[in-house]
């Protein structure tokens, strides 16, 4: 069907190359290189090669080396697209050969790979020049390569040493705000202190919050509560990231801290459906039946998953809340 409407056809588009790039269709790729060819000898402004390349880079993403080879013989060339789709699709080999045949690895593609976790196309693009990025280090901390970040800290110690000089919270805070316990405890035993602690610090006495267009000041109790809002405990409990719970209580964070409206993490774990959260946080003590004080009310007021709210009446919660005025049945 491809072939028969070709002969018609007065150019050929640039996501039709791609896509055939990305079938790895031997005949549709030849019969298209023949028509381009054809369709150039009328019209200059015609390119076979830039055409090419989007092929080359559908072949990438594929991963087909036979189809890639082909290419270049036609007279394709390696450009950044090629190398950018070996990498986002996790093609070590792809990406090794492309490098060989003249691609030029930066450190674009390293950051690429990074956020798949790529390690061995990591090294290949390190093995050809390509130096890695502070953006590269927390982009492989945001998505829990634990492999990787091995790879990055243990070859380039600087990169988080540049982190610390800007304050040395982003590397941190990628980690646990992405539930990365692993990548939290290792940061920790390089120095890196957890975004709570930071409070202690007399020369981090102030942070940008990222979700707000505003400053906020810390205050210097153990439990690094901010002057408004939730401790760092109440943010993993929101997010359902059990095992940095765990780490924050570990750390020492009284698992019945106070937050936005005086609501416990208990709270925040109910309200936003996050099991395992609360059976972390009943096991190291929260408060059943904490009240949120202004509104009075505990943890099974929050609850919408029936789960959860079998698990809070199993440890002793209570099925009554004052609201309205009186106290009502939840």
């Amino acid at each position: 069907m491809i072939l028969a409407l070709l002969e018609f056809s007065l150019c050929i588009p640039e996501k039709c190359w791609r896509v055939a790039g990305n079938l790895g269709d031997r005949d549709i790729i030849v019969a298209f290189c023949e028509k381009q060819s054809s369709l150039a000898r009328f019209n200059s402004s015609i390119c076979t090669t830039a055409a090419l390349n989007h092929c080359l880079a559908g072949a990438a993403c594929k991963g087909d080396l036979d189809i890639i080879n082909m290419l270049l013989g036609y007279g394709a060339e390696i450009q950044d697209e090629a190398i950018d789709c070996a990498c986002r699709s996790g093609k070590p080999e792809v990406t090794l050969f492309l490098l060989k045949r003249g691609g030029k690895a930066n450190s674009s593609h390293i950051k690429i790979a990074s956020e798949g976790g790529f390690t061995s196309i990591v090294k290949h693009l390190v093995d050809f020049g390509a130096k890695p990025t502070l953006e590269a280090l927390l982009v492989t901390i945001r998505g829990g390569h634990h492999s990787t970040f091995e790879f990055l800290h243990s070859n380039y110690p600087h990169l988080l040493g540049q982190d610390q000089g800007r304050g040395g919270t982003d590397a941190m805070e990628t980690a646990y705000e992405s539930g990365h316990s692993v990548i939290v405890i290792r940061l920790m035993e390089l120095g890196v202190p957890l975004p709570g602690a930071l409070a202690n610090n007399l020369r981090e006495s102030r942070m940008r919050l990222k979700r707000k267009a505003q400053w906020v000041e810390f205050t210097s109790d153990e439990n690094s509560t901010w002057s408004r809002g939730d401790t760092e405990l109440h943010r993993a409990a929101t997010r359902g990231h059990h095992e940095i719970v765990q780490l924050l209580l570990d750390q020492g964070f009284d698992p019945n801290i106070e937050g936005s409206y005086q609501e416990n993490p208990l709270h925040r774990a109910c309200q936003y459906g996050k099991t395992e959260v609360v059976r972390v946080l009943l096991k190291a003590g929260a408060n059943v039946n904490g009240t949120n004080g202004s509104k009075l009310r505990n943890p099974l007021g929050y609850c919408k998953s029936t789960e959860i709210r079998d698990i809070l009446k199993a440890g002793g919660a209570i099925s009554w809340a004052y609201a309205n005025g009186g106290w009502e049945k939840l």
